[in-house]
């Protein structure tokens, strides 16, 4: 076992396919040779068994002709119950019988046998077949008998040549798998040595596709597809760095001014207007911490709790029958809290929550507002964290750029989704999909 685990893949892959090839081809062998041996012992059986029947029908109709008619290679004769020799064959002893008389009554019942005979002349196995048969007023037998001297040789011959060509075909496949599996992993080896160089995903240094269409180029192109992904993963947790570094240094560099400025200025109701506005900038911090710490919640595997919640009653619509889905209130209220806040900043006059039930199976909470509305190449663009579209969105308006990517996140670990549409106001839609509870209604 310890010699096994030190080979390589190669050789032991190699070594279970030719010896799995060495059982099968003894297996093969043997059912060859006894499947020959059974057909020319039954082409035998038939020649005799067709001999048989027209001697026995000379001597049931007392015309025993003074030679037996048999094929070539055959020998046959007409013995009594005391062993005298009636009539023969050509060429077969006219005094000694081929078969004891004991022997002959026994074969007459068992059928075809191989075994010697008497006669010197057919040394060696026979195949024998008796057939007992009325002669007078007495039992005679009459015995036929072919030499199997041809069908031993070539079946020694074929076994011969299935020992010779076993172990060279054995001896040829073992090379085949040698040089197949080592051009295969071959391929393996020359992506790992590739993907030794890949120091990280974002340099650009991908696996090298081998030029074969099989499973080896199809490993590489998915070994290559998640290096993108880990890339694109990576270029999203540098912006987000970046980001959060940018939305951090703003309020913590005023606070810094606004502090250093009130230490040195003699002035109370100055120190007072000074520190009123780094607290400002605190809070602003602590939102913006906040909304940080929801945004990992909502976007980790931690299973939120669940019970059912009633959508109209976070959203405060007046509905004569609850809009039940199951989840976490506190997060579902945040994400419904997100969604009217963002419509309340941009809308002109209007906003509008209503709650639909487009199938038995779904809840659809809608924020309809009179804004400018959301451009088509920015619907998707608006969910990632710290985006602020030009034209709609302000630090002054007192966003974090965190709510929208806070309210997505928290729909899709409610199994739902959120989207962004034209509204009939005029401006944008936000529809916010969840599952409906079991039992609920609406």
């Amino acid at each position: 076992m310890r010699m096994w685990s030190r080979l390589g893949l190669r050789a032991r892959l190699t070594l279970l396919a030719t010896a799995a090839l060495a059982v099968f081809l003894a297996a093969g062998s043997l059912l060859l040779l006894h499947g020959f041996a059974s057909s020319r012992l039954h082409a035998v059986d038939v020649a005799n068994r067709s001999a048989a029947d027209n001697i026995t029908a000379l001597v049931g109709s007392d015309a025993i002709p003074p030679t037996l008619p048999v094929a070539a290679g055959q020998s046959a004769q007409v013995v009594d119950a005391r062993g005298a020799v009636l009539a023969v064959s050509p060429g077969t002893s006219r005094t000694l019988p081929l078969v004891n008389p004991a022997d002959a009554a026994a074969l007459a019942r068992s059928g075809p046998r191989s075994e010697p005979v008497n006669e010197t002349a057919s040394t060696g196995r026979n195949r024998i077949l008796v057939r007992a048969v009325t002669h007078g007023s007495a039992t005679a037998y009459v015995v036929v008998v072919e030499s199997l001297r041809d069908e031993q040789a070539t079946l020694h011959s074929l076994a011969r040549y299935v020992v010779v060509a076993a172990p060279v075909l054995l001896v040829l496949v073992g090379a085949v798998m040698w040089l197949l599996l080592g051009r295969a992993l071959g391929a393996v080896s020359s992506l790992r040595l590739a993907a030794e160089n890949v120091t990280h995903p974002a340099g650009g240094v991908r696996l090298p596709l081998p030029g074969s269409q099989d499973e080896i180029r199809a490993l590489a192109v998915t070994l290559n597809a998640m290096l993108d992904r880990l890339a694109a993963a990576a270029a999203r947790e540098q912006q987000f760095v970046a980001d959060v570094a940018h939305e951090l240094r703003s309020p913590i560099a005023a606070m810094r001014t606004q502090l250093e400025v009130a230490v040195d200025h003699a002035d109370d109701a100055t120190k007072n207007e000074l520190l009123a506005g780094a607290l400002q900038d605190t809070e602003r911090l602590t939102a913006l911490v906040d909304d940080l710490l929801t945004l990992a919640r909502m976007e980790s595997d931690t299973q939120l709790a669940t019970a059912p919640v009633d959508l109209a009653e976070i959203a405060g619509v007046a509905s004569d029958a609850p809009y039940l889905v199951s989840g976490d209130r506190q997060a579902l209220a945040r994400a419904v809290d997100n969604l009217t806040a963002n419509a309340h900043r941009h809308a002109t006059s209007t906003v509008e929550v209503t709650l639909t039930r487009p199938d038995a199976a779904t809840v659809e909470l809608r924020v309809d507002d009179d804004g400018p509305g959301v451009a088509v190449q920015d619907r998707q663009r608006i969910f990632e964290r710290f985006v602020r579209l030009d034209d709609a969105r302000a630090r002054g308006d007192g966003g974090s750029g965190l709510g929208l990517a806070i309210a997505r996140a928290t729909a899709q670990a409610h199994g739902g989704a959120l989207r962004v549409e034209d509204s009939e106001l005029g401006g944008a839609c936000f529809v916010l999909s969840l599952p409906a509870a079991i039992g609920g209604s609406g």
